[in-house]
């Protein structure tokens, strides 16, 4: 199982993409389906370690904000699948005051039991879980900088209520600053701040309006320019800690906060949507809720005074955030919204990611591929196995080969990218999963243990014969348009390839039984069994067998191509009923029909 799960991962990433390349309707829809992705909406964005990103705007070098279910840990992670797929159907919307989620019917979205407080993934179809079920809107994040320095706190003081002189075309390359204020407790704030750092400062009183000026650079930041003190940017999400980020939150409730002394709840308020947004996303690592609005408009500001009395010669949106110490929100009763356009998901390690959609945080899951083989990790414990999975030399080894199948379908010629295809479908689709497949499935026919895991084989084998017989037949459409492609040296590539492929595949197979075969199968009849389905693969695209197979080492697998290239249909007289009922009273012919 461990090695399904760590191949799975690869499938989906392939066939999502497919469309990029091969533009035509119908194959971008087949990509898309053998995707399985469930995904968020256009308007959807996700936490990255440069800040808020839509999905459509993700390149691959950055870093996603994941989730633990089990720890409420936050960390950064490289995606390991990328999807984007179009989508015409219902959606699932929960709107209301504090959350704004939508997503497709079968996404998995985080819930959170009102009473025990058990969290899970659930599909967003398979349950009612507005008015009472929970979901995370921030977490806990361990690593990174846990203490917030005088320093930083005067760069927030600035971004607040001062004037940074090199933000102005005249006084660029400038560090100095100064602040205007008129209350009490921020004048004595300033200079406590200064005082700790040993900044001289000069103090004087401006005349027209009685406000006390403080002038004074801060050399502690030379690399910091004066753009990033006002927007926020010198802030590394990805580097500082639950404790750095409240401790940046109850310092700004200082500057740019209104709200009840003595607790944990105000609302921000900055015209700098860039400084907003940084602030929502330590929120979202600091164990804070935070709600994103509009307070004034720009055309609602301008009628505005200046804190001197003068009218405002211009203005700019101001925004409002309303923060409050809590990590769960409650799901408001959804809706069901017709839509016609991308969706769009990432996929990492720990299956949750920190998304915004408008002026909402939440935490939800992320695409569900391989949910089934890593669910059932989760159930016995073995997750610490899965995050070690690298370091089986028998998985590393397929690992690499199986990168480099990858790594060609990013490739510049279309020539190339056919042989991406052919590659991928007949080693990663047609092979890797097939020899644990068949293991978990003859265990179960003779022993009638794993009956669970195998009736889930038995519907993803299917799926991934699909897929190799699909690839095959993009192969086969493609030779017939360029004939001139397949060449005796393609042939000669594919056959080093299939040497290198069995190879790791062997070394899989010898992994699994290291303790000794069983004696309903062995290694040498499930090392059999994947030669001949590399030359099943490679006659569906068109090429000649590659091995010389003992077909009496396979008679006693045959059943289980057989069951994956058959209809199967429903022994009603042999079936057992799951059902149970229970009479209190005796019936006749009359109560039964």
């Amino acid at each position: 199982m461990l090695a399904i799960s760590q191949i799975e991962v690869a499938v989906k990433k392939f066939w999502s993409r497919i469309g990029d390349r091969m533009p035509k309707p119908e194959i971008e829809e087949v990509g898309a389906s053998f995707g399985e992705s469930e995904c968020f909406d256009d308007q959807t964005q996700v936490l990255t370690d440069n800040g808020w990103r839509f999905f459509y705007d993700l390149d691959g070098s950055e870093k996603v904000a994941q989730y633990d279910l089990g720890t409420e840990e936050i960390s950064f992670a490289t995606p390991t699948a990328y999807i984007k797929k179009p989508y015409n159907g219902l959606m699932h919307h929960y709107y209301g005051k504090n959350t704004d989620v939508k997503v497709t019917p079968n996404h998995e979205i985080i819930t959170i039991h009102p009473q025990s407080g058990s969290i899970k993934k659930s599909e967003s179809a398979s349950g009612v879980w507005g008015g009472n079920y929970h979901y995370p809107c921030s977490g806990v994040a361990i690593n990174g900088k846990k203490d917030l320095t005088d320093a930083e706190k005067v760069l927030i003081a600035i971004q607040a209520d001062g004037s940074m002189f090199g933000t102005c075309p005249s006084g660029s390359g400038r560090k100095d600053f100064s602040f205007s204020l008129k209350k009490e407790r921020k004048i004595n704030r300033v200079k406590e701040l200064l005082d700790s750092l040993e900044v001289g400062y000069f103090e004087r009183v401006n005349s027209r309006s009685g406000m006390i000026v403080i002038s004074a650079r801060l050399d502690d930041f030379s690399d910091v320019l004066p753009h990033q003190v006002k927007d926020f940017s010198w802030v590394d999400v990805e580097n500082v800690s639950s404790e750095w980020a409240e401790a940046f939150i109850k310092e700004l409730a200082l500057w740019d906060g209104s709200g009840r002394e003595g607790t944990d709840s105000f609302v921000y308020y900055n015209t700098n949507e860039g400084a907003v947004d940084v602030v929502q996303a330590l929120c979202a690592i600091g164990g804070y809720s935070s709600v994103k609005g509009v307070n004034r408009t720009e055309a609602q500001s301008l009628l505005n005074l200046n804190p001197d009395g003068i009218a405002r010669k211009s203005a700019k949106d101001c925004y409002a955030v309303s923060i409050v110490k809590r990590n769960t929100r409650v799901y408001p009763l959804r809706e069901e919204i017709q839509y016609d356009g991308f969706v769009y998901c990432v996929e990492v390690p720990t299956g949750a990611i920190v998304t915004r959609r408008n002026k909402t945080v939440s935490i939800q899951g992320n695409c569900r591929h391989h949910r089934a083989y890593a669910e059932l990790l989760e159930q016995l414990g073995l997750n610490n196995e899965f995050d070690h999975v690298l370091e089986i030399p028998a998985i590393k080894k397929r690992v690499n080969y199986a990168q480099r199948v990858l790594s060609a379908s990013k490739a510049d010629t279309n020539q190339d990218y056919m042989e991406a295809i052919l590659l991928f479908s007949l080693f990663i689709e047609n092979v890797s999963l097939f020899s644990q497949f068949l293991i978990i499935s003859q265990i179960n026919k003779e022993t009638g243990r794993l009956a669970g895991m195998s009736n889930v084989v038995a519907a993803t084998s299917l799926e991934e014969q699909l897929h190799a017989k699909f690839g095959a037949e993009l192969v086969n459409i493609i030779r017939e348009e360029n004939p001139e492609w397949f060449t005796d040296d393609l042939t000669a590539r594919v056959h080093q390839m299939i040497d290198e492929s069995f190879e790791a595949e062997k070394a899989i197979i010898e992994w699994i039984f290291e303790d000794g075969d069983l004696g309903y199968i062995t290694t040498e009849e499930v090392v059999e069994y994947i030669k001949n389905r590399y030359n099943d693969g490679l006659v569906d695209a068109g090429f000649d067998k590659y091995f010389t197979v003992d077909s009496s080492l396979l008679k006693r697998v045959k059943w289980f191509d057989v069951q994956n290239t058959s209809t199967s249909h429903v022994d009603f007289f042999a079936q057992r009923s799951p059902n149970y009922t229970k009479f209190d009273s005796s019936f006749d012919e009359d109560d039964l029909f």
